[in-house]
């Protein structure tokens, strides 16, 4: 992974965002740390929550369908973004 990205997964509210042995081992700034959540949920809370901890990005997993079933997850999303984003 390019630069100070540090890839998070499903159980980041478990383990937290704090790994300090990646950042001290490889001589990296704390605040330059950037987290990427793959595969968020579809959940406000959630969402807010890794926000919170410090997730500066969050991808979406969406099902191989037809346009017919995609266009309403994105509408949805559409309508989460604005209470997440800064």
């Amino acid at each position: 992974m390019a630069g100070d990205a540090f890839p998070a997964f499903p159980a980041v509210e478990i383990l937290g965002l704090n790994p300090p042995p990646f950042r001290a081992e490889a001589g990296r700034d704390p605040a330059s740390l950037s987290v990427t959540l793959g595969a968020a949920p579809e959940d406000l809370a959630v969402l807010r929550r890794n926000r919170d901890l410090g997730v500066a990005r969050m991808t979406v997993r969406l099902p191989p369908a037809k346009e017919e079933e995609i266009l309403p997850i994105l509408d949805r999303w559409a309508k989460l973004i604005p209470h997440v984003s800064g």
